[in-house]
């Protein structure tokens, strides 16, 4: 068998097994959810982090450095004179416009779920006893209790509003002086409370929309790193096709383990995801297919295209470097962003459900078994720093052997 036919037999088995997996490692977090043998948590935690590793990794030492060179080529810049030049602009150009896309896509989807005119009502549960009396304040008000009053009729939401700070101090003269009487709002924002529910029978139900608004931004955000991805593999995949020789098999070992990394990294934000009842989860079907597929995509249009010709023309290196500088820009924006910052910076590490930053500031909502402690232990800080850099470590090595 011919050479060149040899090498086209090898190209066409490789797009299958990229295909396979790539798509076994994107499915794998969430098969193993869904059947009987379930991986412990601890292994999504560490792949979590060790796949923000593995992509921080490939923007910095794998797509920054192809987009310069392919962009600085000198042929690129006999072709193409003024591009080259431009190379960090394009870069910033991707970041800044994968943010705006971002911040507008969250700031709609608030929108969409924000309801002022209907605010949250507590739900109760129904009580056969008769509501105690409200305690009303004024300034006859005892704040000491005598000893053996029973104090477990005065509810704790009231007395957090006694101790809180006055809302208003309205002036008024009596007998030519001028008065300051500070009001506290304890009694309106109780007297509701204390209407319907007795003693401590309040149970507030969660808002629904919140979960809505929750599942809204992480999918915004998984969006924002599947872009950047599927460049990236597009790029991986004709750069594989343009590979002939020796160079291509450790170029295709490089490229496996790519998209295993990543694929696993994907996944776990993928299984993160809230669920939807009642219904199957095409969101991250169709983007685990869309991973899969991508680098496949990028190697047999490369083979097709490429097929009578080993020459690489200019406006190949052109496109290679401009689809490496664009998915630089979003590929750094998603790491440092919406992985490290949301992860590690906003206390993120707690939660299984990726990312939770808003953009009116990254709120910081403290669960009620946790109001007392000091977040994530030093351990679990620990392993998720060793897991960030065994995967900037595990993309470095593959790099170097590309």
């Amino acid at each position: 068998m011919a050479p060149d036919s040899q090498l086209e037999l090898s190209k066409i088995a490789a797009i299958v097994g990229i295909f396979f997996v790539s798509l076994f490692a994107v499915s794998f977090p969430r098969i193993s959810q869904s059947s009987s043998f379930r991986l412990p948590h601890l292994f999504f935690f560490i792949g979590k982090h060790f796949g923000t590793g593995v992509i921080l990794s490939t923007a910095f030492c794998h797509l920054l450095q192809d987009s310069f060179e392919h962009l600085q080529n000198p042929r690129v810049k006999k072709e193409y004179p003024n591009v080259g030049k431009q190379t960090g602009l394009i870069i910033l150009s991707s970041l800044l416009l994968i943010f705006l896309v971002e911040y507008i896509s969250t700031s709609y989807v608030d929108f969409l779920h924000a309801d002022p005119s209907a605010p949250p009502s507590p739900s109760h549960t129904p009580s056969t006893s008769h509501p105690e009396p409200r305690l009303d304040l004024s300034e006859t008000t005892p704040l000491l209790v005598p000893a053996g009053h029973n104090i477990k009729k005065v509810a704790p939401s009231y007395l957090a509003a006694l101790l809180a700070p006055p809302r208003h101090c309205p002036l008024s003269r009596q007998d030519g002086r001028l008065l300051s009487i500070c009001v506290t709002t304890a009694n309106r924002e109780t007297e509701h409370q204390h209407h319907h529910h007795a003693d401590e029978d309040v149970e507030v139900e969660p808002e629904r929309g919140q979960s809505r608004v929750g599942r809204g931004r992480q999918v915004v955000g998984i969006i924002v790193l599947e872009l950047g991805i599927m460049l990236h593999s597009l790029v991986i995949g004709l750069t594989l096709a343009l590979t002939t020789g020796g160079d291509f098999t450790s170029l295709l070992t490089a490229v496996v383990f790519h998209q295993l990394f990543e694929g696993l990294s994907l996944g776990i934000r993928f299984a993160a995801l809230p669920k939807p009842k009642g219904q199957r989860d095409w969101f991250s079907i169709v983007l685990s297919l869309l991973f899969a597929l991508t680098t496949p995509s990028g190697l047999a249009i490369g083979v097709l295209a490429f097929a009578h010709t080993s020459k690489v023309l200019p406006s190949t290196l052109l496109l290679k470097g401009v689809m490496s500088a664009v998915s630089a820009g979003m590929l750094i924006y998603a790491a440092t962003v919406e992985m490290i910052a949301a992860d590690f910076v906003f206390g993120n590490l707690e939660d299984e459900h990726g990312h939770g930053h808003g953009h009116g500031g990254h709120s910081h909502e403290v669960e009620p078994e946790k109001a007392e402690g000091s977040g994530p232990s030093v351990q679990r800080r620990a392993l998720a720093l060793g897991s960030l850099l065994a995967g900037v470590g595990s993309m470095v090595l593959v790099s170097l052997g590309e």
